[in-house]
Parts: C-alpha cells; structure tokens; sequence
C-alpha cells in the first residue's frame, strides 16, 4: 500500500502528510472484588483500570483518489497510562503498577466532504500491532501485619511478542488555512486486544538484593500457550508454560494535528 501510496502520488499531486497527538479513555472494565482463597481473605481494588487509557501519537500519509475520497497508511504509536491497584491478604501485601504500549500499522479509507473550507471526513482502518507490551511493577512486603519490619519485594514484569490486530474509525474535521496546510481534529476509536507470546522478570530484588542472576530460566521466563499440560516435566533450564492472556486496548479519544498537502 504504501509503494501504491508514492507512485500514484507521482501520477496526481494530491498526496499528504498528517501528524498529530491526543488523548485517550480506555473502555475496559475495571478490577474491583474481594475473594476467599486457601484461607486467605483477599481484597484488590482498582484505582484506575484498562490498558487503553493513554496518549495516542499519529503519523500518516496518503492520497486522494477524488474530491471525496482517499486512502492512506498510518504509523500509530499508543503510549498508556499506569493503572495502579492494591492487593492485600494474610501472606503478602503488593501495590502494582502496569501500562501498556502499542506500535501500529493502520491502512485505511478515508471518505471526505468540503463545506466551505471545512471537510468533515470519516476514517475506517485495520489495525496491525507490530510492537506491543505490557509492563508490570511491584512493591510490597511478606509480613503485611508488620510492613515496617517485613522483607521488601520489588519486581518489574515485561509481556511483549506476538501481533495484535483490531480495528480503528474516526470522525473529524478539517480547517484549511491555506493550499499546503490545514488543522484537523477527530474523534477516534480502537477496537483492539493483545495475547503476548513471552514474558520474563526485569527486575526482582528481595531485601535490596537483586535475585535475577541466581533464578533459573522457568523461574524468570515464560512463554503463553493456548493449552498448558500442567502435568508436563518442564526443565529449570526452559521457560515456564502459562495460559494465553489478552490485555484490552479499547479506547475512545481526541486526537488534534496539522496535515500539510502537497503538490498544490
């Protein structure tokens, strides 16, 4: 798409660039329950909760095919907001952290109208994520009765590998401000989620002492299967075996930019 985008930009001379940021509100639901488990009477609440509440980077080019319509090829870079919440029962008390990131193709259509010098258009795109993750990070204590004199934990999880795919439309509006420039605003939509391939500890320290160069490579590493045979002999030297997980991306959000066109 992209070699069709620079070679029929040769032929008209409507080709443009956009660039442009905003802000986005994750549409996931939010983590809030208590539960009994093996004894222990388990409380988590959730301040802010989703993976789809951030600040979405866009940088875009295509051409316009007519008056009305267009095609074009986006490069999206969704940087999220931590989500913190709390877990405490009689063994352990955690505070955690966790964000996501998402790097994204998006070929798209694009259909427009000009209302005297104002277009209102209409973008519907599939989203291709090439890099994604999902970072993890807690602090807490084994001796929750007496945190001041229990050991400290800290570790930080990293999730990554595999491609996402999903959905992105957006209605927007453009202002020109002259041939070769105008302003756009548009509100956009994500319709996405994300099933890592891998993930391993960065970080882990007991007491102020790091233990990653002492665990051994199950203990650190893991990798996400469909179907895990927990009865499997999985060696110390191998990563880990756990169940496919998807984190949820959805948002809604405003983005504002500048588009420059050329050959005009």
């Amino acid at each position: 798409m992209l070699m069709c985008t620079f070679s029929m930009s040769a032929l008209t001379q409507t080709a443009y660039f956009r660039v442009g940021l905003g802000a986005a509100i994750g549409t996931a639901n939010s983590l809030n329950n208590s539960h009994d488990g093996l004894g222990n009477n388990d409380q988590v609440t959730v301040k802010t909760g989703g993976y789809g509440t951030g600040m979405p980077f866009v940088l875009a080019g295509g051409i316009n095919l007519g008056d009305h319509f267009g095609i074009e090829l986006g490069v999206d870079y969704f940087m999220g907001f931590a989500s913190k919440w709390y877990d405490k029962s009689n063994s352990s008390t955690f505070d955690y952290k966790t964000k996501g990131s998402m790097l994204s193709l998006v070929p798209a259509f694009v259909t427009r109208f000009d209302l005297y010098g104002i277009k209102p258009y209409a973008r519907f795109g599939i989203m291709i994520g090439i890099m994604n993750s999902v970072v993890t990070s807690a602090e807490g204590t084994s001796n929750p009765e007496s945190r001041a004199s229990g050991v400290p934990i800290t570790y930080k999880i990293k999730d990554n590998g595999g491609v996402a795919l999903g959905v992105q439309a957006a209605l927007g509006a453009e202002l020109e401000l002259s041939n070769s420039l105008s302003l756009f605003g548009e509100f956009q939509l994500y319709g996405i989620s994300y099933a890592p391939k891998k993930g391993a500890y960065k970080e882990y320290t007991v007491g102020g002492v790091d233990q990653l160069d002492d665990m051994k490579t199950r203990s650190k590493e893991w990798k996400y299967l469909k179907e895990v045979d927990y009865n499997k002999t999985i060696s110390a030297d191998d990563p880990d075996e756990r169940p496919k997980t998807k984190y949820n991306f959805n948002n809604v959000g405003l983005v504002v930019g500048v588009k420059i066109n050329l050959g005009k």
